[in-house]
């Protein structure tokens, strides 16, 4: 009897069923759970990177391999001249839209730029590092990163130098006192008086010459004649107010210098902080600092019950044009969320739940019907990158809510090696979502979704998959499941949405599916992509 080697190879076009433990098309790739998917290509894989980061590893691999896995995709781009500008814009364009959960990714594909052996890209990352490197914090980092990749040449000094001499001299002195210093984890701190002597930076106006007296020789450098007149002059008053700030122990005084100069909270020492000088920082600060301080001020007791600071932070929280103006990221709201439940009032906490959603860019529903489907298997257990301080299951959930808030038509559900009913609705609570999604039982089939809702003859317009791409339990394929839905349910544009949680190479989605793609979770522009697409 002769055999079907099209079959075998996997060439065939006829629905067939291929266990995940072997290859069904010859370009599968196995993934680290031991199963064949499809591999990223390129650019989602540096999306992957920016959006997710590497930093905490996954289940599977750890965060050095990761890392380097990564930091080698990038550096190929950058190889070739068109790809590496494309690759360069990339990253700006999610920095500066505040779609990732922190910027340092970025800040490290700009380090890799700014090293590579394409003088084309190199010169093109460096022209375009002030839009990455928005604050001292982010150059200090990247100077961090480079630091340990190359040498100083005149490309980098002049970017550096650039970086201070094309900032408004007012906004110049306040990255100064906010932000004197930085330090990366395992490496030597930067400060700005360590760029000025590595660059030699020369002022380019009497304003910026007295700021960079400052820098360089501090507030001793300075008469009290020449101090009074930095109090009167409109670039440079924040620096006498941070250093009247050092000096006071009055809280009279350091509310009136709040007030009248807009000190923020890294200038005010922290012996001085109470009440009512919490209340004085409160007025004027962003939006970011203001959540990430919710729990100091609530522990010196400004959010009294129906008090006007509770009623001023829950307005700001349902803001939405100040949210997407502040770039804050919805898992950073949700982070913030999980820890402070407890701490803070119930009316807080509700607005910041707000705030999670408003934080993902403006959706409208689709109307279709959508099955969402979390992947609850063990290797979801694992805690993300970035530092945040939940397992990708519970974040899967709060993505999930997410879509479900959006569209009226939907059904959630959760798998690994069997499909279940999670009893996830879209009027619970984040933190009910995330409780009724923190299981962790068998392997992880991704193409369980789809092999249900054919069984079932369940009407499905698209499947939204959560997870960390590493299928490996099934008896079928994730494309051949679908084939075989679209089949059996006369619905051939059938999506199925990928909603990737872990920064791998694995794909779950076949690239030549017109009707299917892989979006990177926590991307705040996700639901308006997965919406788009599905539309």
């Amino acid at each position: 009897m002769s055999r079907n080697y099209a079959k075998i190879s996997g060439l065939s076009n006829r629905n067939v069923s291929t266990p995940q433990s072997q290859k069904a098309r010859p370009e599968q790739i196995l993934n680290a759970a031991g199963g064949y998917v499809f591999k990223s290509d390129e650019f989602e894989q540096l999306r992957k990177f920016l959006i997710l980061g590497s930093t905490g590893g996954t289940y599977y691999v750890d965060a050095k391999k990761l890392t380097k896995y990564n930091a080698d995709n990038i550096v190929e781009l950058f190889s070739d001249s068109v790809k590496g500008k494309q690759a360069v814009d990339e990253i700006i364009n999610i920095s500066q839209e505040g779609r990732a959960i922190k910027n340092d990714p970025a800040i490290f594909a700009m380090a890799i730029a700014a090293s590579c052996n394409n003088d084309s890209v190199k010169r093109y990352a460096l022209g375009n590092l002030h839009k990455v490197c928005r604050t001292s914090t982010h150059l200090f980092t990247f100077v961090t990163f480079c630091d340990s990749m190359r040498g100083w040449g005149r490309g980098l000094r002049t970017s550096i130098s650039d970086w201070y001499l094309n900032k408004n001299v007012k906004d110049l002195a306040l990255q100064v006192c906010k932000y004197p210093r930085r330090r990366v984890e395992g490496e030597a701190s930067w400060s700005h008086l360590d760029l000025f002597r590595k660059v030699h930076l020369r002022p380019k106006n009497d304003d910026m010459s007295l700021l960079f007296r400052y820098v360089v020789k501090g507030v001793e450098a300075f008469s009290n004649t020449e101090l009074n007149k930095l109090k009167k002059n409109e670039n440079l008053r924040y620096i006498w107010a941070h250093e009247r700030a050092k000096e006071t122990t009055d809280s009279s005084e350091l509310i009136e210098l709040i007030n009248e100069f807009g000190l923020l909270r890294e200038s005010i020492p922290n012996t001085m902080y109470s009440k009512e000088v919490w209340q004085a920082l409160l007025e004027d600060m962003p939006l970011t600092a203001m959540i990430r301080n919710l729990r100091n001020m609530s522990n010196h007791s400004v959010f009294a019950p129906l008090s006007n600071e509770s009623k001023y932070v829950c307005e700001r929280l349902r803001d939405q044009d100040l949210i997407q103006k502040s770039r804050v990221h919805p898992m950073f709201i949700l982070s913030a969320l999980r820890e402070l439940d407890g701490t803070v009032s119930s009316n807080i906490c509700s607005a910041l739940e707000d705030s999670f959603y408003l934080a993902f860019k403006n959706v409208e529903p689709t109307n279709k019907n959508i099955l969402l489907a979390l992947d609850v298997s063990g290797s979801m257990t694992y805690n993300m990158a970035h530092g945040i301080n939940m397992n990708c299951n519970e974040a899967a959930a709060a993505m999930a809510m997410v879509i479900a808030r959006s569209e009226p038509n939907h059904h959630i559900m959760g798998f690994s090696t069997n499909f279940v009913d999670l009893g996830i609705s879209s009027k619970d609570t984040l933190a009910v979502a995330a409780e009724k999604a923190r299981i962790d039982f068998g392997g992880t089939d991704c193409a369980l979704p789809a092999i249900w809702a054919a069984k079932n003859n369940i009407n499905v317009d698209a499947f939204v998959i959560l997870s960390d791409n590493e299928s490996w339990a099934g008896t079928t394929h994730v494309f051949q499941a679908m084939e075989q839905y679209r089949k059996k349910m006369n619905k051939p544009n059938a999506k199925l949405v990928s909603v990737a949680m872990a920064c791998n190479d694995s794909k779950l989605t076949d690239p030549n599916d017109k009707n299917s793609i892989d979006i990177v979770g926590f991307d705040s522009s996700a639901a308006q992509f997965i919406a788009e697409f599905i539309r």
